[in-house]
């Protein structure tokens, strides 16, 4: 909650608040709203739920988000799991929305009712990532879904292969600012950044 604050107080539009996992079998439904909905009485900027089983290991039910979508200081989800947004859009509304979070299924998501998404790759490639959001909105599968084609293909070659270390390195060869990633992480190796040079010349975006 202090984190939330200082970020208001910087000017921070939203929140994003991943589930606890400690005692992951004992996060329930009701275990889970309590600590959502408690953090959103609290915080002074609105909040976006983050479904990210695949970096804590619990899957939010849809359940517990259509409760969510009732408080008035929860606006919106980011799903980054690799299937099942689909029933997270069920509860999608003009004050709750629902965010793809992989470039992944940013095109489908949004032809089924997703309002964007938020995504690694924008990072790395923004262009690629705004094109795909702009063809998402005007329903544009001619050039959306070859658009989502080459995303899918980069980002399992980036986010995919080498997670965080993969973003950082691939920024740092295009010129932007990556650096390196935060401990316990790893920076690649001189082999993995020559694969993600030729990855990124033969998608001609080097």
């Amino acid at each position: 909650e202090r984190f939330l604050q200082q970020a208001g107080a910087l000017g921070a539009d939203l929140g994003l608040l991943l589930a606890p996992s400690y005692f992951r079998k004992l996060m329930t439904d009701d275990v889970l709203y309590r600590y959502f909905a408690t953090v959103a009485d609290e915080s002074p900027i609105p909040l976006l739920i983050y479904n990210a089983p695949g970096f804590c290991g619990i899957n939010l039910s849809s359940d517990l988000i259509r409760r969510l979508s009732a408080h008035p200081n929860i606006v919106g989800m980011k799903d980054s799991a690799p299937s099942g947004i689909e029933t997270y859009l069920e509860h999608a509304s003009d004050e709750f929305s629902v965010l793809a979070g992989s470039i992944n299924f940013l095109f489908p998501a949004m032809m089924a009712g997703a309002v964007g998404g938020t995504v690694s790759l924008a990072n790395i490639l923004p262009q690629i990532a705004v094109d795909l959001f702009k063809y998402g909105r005007a329903r544009d599968t001619d050039r959306g879904e070859p658009a989502q084609a080459k995303a899918c293909r980069i980002n399992r070659a980036i986010s995919g292969a080498y997670g965080v270390p993969g973003v950082k390195a691939a920024m740092n060869l295009l010129g932007l600012k990556g650096g390196i990633p935060r401990r316990p992480l790893l920076p690649l190796d001189e082999a993995q950044k020559n694969e993600l040079r030729c990855l990124l010349i033969q998608e001609r975006v080097l």
